[in-house]
């Protein structure tokens, strides 16, 4: 499998950062026996993880707004070195900036993805299926189809 970023990129207060913790509760449901750092993960903040599955690893930033950990996070997930790596941006300028320069500097392909959004529809149904998706991409990835 080719290190991978799964980034997912839009406008504040869009649902990002809650779709990346239901993606990351998502992945540790569906692999019980994974290996977390830190253990304990508090979802009603942001969150910063790494996901052992075996010999892979999975790191997991939900921060994503220009100032934030972001750029501090990636720089651990390289050195780990993570094979997978889920973020969240903004849609242009130093969010954009720091993971395509990083990440393209070190050989991973970057995925750009989105979340779904609505004014009208349920924030958090539109987030879970959007986790779902993402979920989905991830085992498609490691089964080395994408």
């Amino acid at each position: 499998m080719k290190k991978t970023i799964i980034a997912n990129w839009g406008h504040a207060n869009q649902g990002k950062s809650e779709t990346t913790k239901i993606l990351a509760r998502l992945i540790l449901e569906k692999y019980p026996n994974a290996i977390c750092d830190p253990a304990n993960i508090d979802f009603s903040t942001d969150i910063k993880v790494i996901i052992k599955i075996n010999d892979l690893k999975i790191g997991i930033e939900s921060q994503g707004d220009p100032g934030s950990r972001l750029e501090q996070s990636i720089k651990e997930f390289i050195k780990v070195p993570c094979d997978l790596v889920i973020c969240t941006t903004r849609t242009r300028g130093y969010t954009v900036d720091i993971v395509s320069s990083l990440f393209q500097s070190d050989d991973y392909d970057i995925i750009w993805v989105t979340n779904y959004r609505s004014n009208e529809k349920p924030h958090d149904l539109l987030n879970q299926i959007s986790a779902n998706q993402i979920f989905e991409l991830i085992s498609q990835i490691l089964k080395n189809k994408i």
